[in-house]
């Protein structure tokens, strides 16, 4: 098998998003920790920490073009926390004040990769519209669709192996805060080589938990309930991971979760944290219905000897039937 294998992340189920070293734990830790394994999919609902820039634009004005925020060197991946001040609750928020101002110059605290910063921006007024822009374009949100991978019996959870990024910027979403709520698959883009599959699903029902945490193992927080119909099983460490026979919890239609037969064909301790496993979908019927992994099911937990010992985090893009896995040690150090 190739070594420079592109890959898919297998997970967030996009309707505005697409797609270190190894962290040792205490394993007597998790030797001793159970969990119900996920497998079931969710809605996700993320709000930023203020307004990320996803774009910069030239707004035309007076027989020219000009952009406010890029004479002021506000770039794609900036994150915009306060106006004049005060702290920015949502786009609609910042649009509502900026046009309130007219075209008084305004101070925007920006919030870079090396640092926070002030600037001054003068907005301009669209001829078209009548509104005032400063030549940018923000988000305050995003919203998709996801596999959870293990809930502790305090209602802690961990789901999806990797984190949210923006579709956009590429960069991970920073969180203000986030909702779960229930999701049904609808459908499923079978995969093939070149052209990952994904998972299709709707939102179904009210807020079910919290997303506290969007990190690079994965999205964590508490639901209000826990399973009553799932038995416990032992989380495993690093080296309870063996090659040979696994199988996997998915849900690939409706509401449903089923399990499905994989094979671990590498285990990689020391490589990044979305890529400790490599295994390959055996199971019939799923590669019949998905053609291997697609992206929805990154989260879905991988469990061998009845233990949970990582979910499906990556697909391979010239293999659909192939991908990546996290240990569950990795996810279970961020809870």
């Amino acid at each position: 098998m190739k070594k420079n294998k592109k890959l898919y992340l297998a997970a967030f189920l996009c309707l505005i998003l697409t797609l270190s070293s190894f962290k040792s734990h205490d394993k007597s830790v998790f030797a001793r920790s159970a969990a119900y394994p996920g497998g079931g999919t969710v809605g996700i609902k993320l709000f930023t920490d203020g307004l990320l820039v996803v774009g910069i634009a030239d707004i035309p004005a007076a027989g020219q073009k000009v952009s406010p925020a890029k004479l002021e060197g506000i770039k794609k991946g900036d994150i915009i926390t306060h106006l004049n001040g005060e702290k920015i609750e949502s786009a609609v928020d910042f649009s509502e004040k900026i046009q309130k101002n007219g075209n008084a110059a305004v101070a925007v605290t920006v919030l870079k990769k090396n640092g926070s910063a002030e600037k001054t921006l003068t907005p301009v007024l669209y001829p078209e519209t009548g509104e005032y822009k400063l030549g940018m374009w923000v988000r305050d949100s995003a919203a998709g669709i996801g596999t959870v991978t293990f809930i502790l019996p305090d209602g802690s959870y961990g789901a999806l192996g990797h984190g949210i990024s923006d579709i956009d910027t590429g960069d991970r979403i920073k969180i203000e805060s986030g909702e779960i709520v229930g999701s049904r698959i609808v459908s499923v883009l079978k995969g093939s080589r070149g052209a990952p599959g994904e998972l299709r699903g709707m939102f179904t029902d009210g807020v079910s938990g919290t997303v506290d945490k969007n990190t690079d193992c994965g999205i964590f927080g508490t639901l209000l309930t826990v399973p009553d119909n799932v038995p416990l099983l032992e989380l495993g460490t690093a080296d309870d991971a063996q090659k040979g026979e696994a199988s996997i919890y998915s849900n690939i239609e409706g509401e449903k979760t089923e399990e499905f037969s994989v094979l671990i064909e590498k285990i990689q301790k020391h490589n990044k944290y979305g890529q400790n496993m490599v295994i390959k979908v055996t199971d019939p019927r799923l590669l019949r219905k998905t053609g291997g992994i697609v992206q929805g099911m990154s989260g879905s937990p991988i469990i061998q000897n009845g233990r949970i010992i990582g979910a499906v985090t990556h697909v391979f893009l010239d293999d659909p039937e192939r991908g990546y896995g996290i240990f569950i040690e990795n996810m279970l150090g961020e809870i």
